[in-house]
């Protein structure tokens, strides 16, 4: 099919010209398996690309005879930290050690400087 429009779902972390560079090589477009597997993968590559690791483009059911193509972006998030019981890590030290926020997009690079932070603690 031959796609007009692109939407992106989900996506709240781009700006108007990271979508526009991500998806402008896709519109007026005939987009077969392969051209849509390329659209996927540039978007996630752009996430992983900001250390958002968890973070996936992914495609819903749906009718192309339109031109319209949505395009689903989960933005993984962090839900939540805990120790595990048996580390004798106190919920306060984990919280201090991850440079992050809850319930916001996971990214890589807080998740290495919280290992690292761990690391340096006395066991």
């Amino acid at each position: 099919f031959t796609i007009h429009t692109i939407e992106l779902k989900g996506a709240d972390s781009l700006s108007a010209a990271d979508r526009d560079r991500l998806l402008k090589p896709f519109i007026d477009q005939c987009l077969g398996v392969t051209q849509l597997n390329a659209l996927l993968k540039a978007i996630t590559d752009h996430y992983l690309g900001r250390g958002l690791v968890t973070s996936r483009a992914y495609l819903p059911q749906q009718d192309l005879s339109s031109g319209h193509l949505q395009v689903l972006v989960v933005e993984g998030r962090l839900e939540g930290l805990r120790p595990d019981p048996t580390s004798g890590l106190s919920d306060r030290e984990l919280a201090m050690a991850f440079p992050g926020d809850i319930d916001q997009r996971l990214n890589l690079r807080e998740i290495e400087q919280m290992v690292d932070q761990l690391n340096r603690l006395p066991s």
